[in-house]
């Protein structure tokens, strides 16, 4: 990558005020608010801590939906799942400048609504709440919403188009 660009991509990134740069920003934060329940969630899969504490609300009980056999029916605890494919949406919003092509965002958006909807399965497939999960699938649904501002101007504005 030539100087000029890396300077547009680390100007863009720091200091645009572009709509969908900042959304690509906020896609970073959500993605790191969701990791960061997940994270949680993956110590308790994994045996490193003993019990999740949850919300004192009725219908809430972290340790059952995060420790059912749907938890585990990939063969690897889905929150080490969660956490990787919610890390993986930083390099996405953090590729290429304001003015990036179009495939980027259109591959980031279809993968974060692939995740959002599996969200919404999974969700609905436990008979209680989890807290944590709430966390990540609310994090899934805003990195979806929030990367739909770019696919929009790649198809409208004539500079994003194919």
């Amino acid at each position: 990558m030539n100087t000029d660009k890396i300077e547009r991509l680390r100007e863009d990134l720091l200091t645009s005020a572009d709509p969908v740069m900042r959304c690509r920003r906020a896609i970073v934060g959500v993605s790191l608010a969701g990791m960061a329940a997940m994270a949680v969630v993956a110590l308790r899969q994994t045996g490193v801590i003993k019990r999740l504490p949850e919300v004192p609300v009725d219908g809430f009980d972290a340790e059952g939906v995060t420790l059912s056999r749907t938890a585990f029916a990939l063969g690897v605890p889905d929150a080490t799942l969660s956490v990787a494919s919610l890390a993986a949406n930083i390099p996405l919003a953090a590729a290429g400048a304001s003015d990036r092509g179009p495939w980027l965002p259109i591959a980031a958006a279809a993968k974060a609504g692939a995740e959002s909807a599996a969200s919404v399965w999974y969700l609905r497939r436990e008979k209680s709440w989890c807290s944590y999960c709430l966390v990540a699938a609310l994090a899934n649904f805003a990195v979806f919403s929030l990367g739909l501002p770019e696919v929009i101007r790649v198809f409208r504005d004539p500079p994003h188009r194919f």
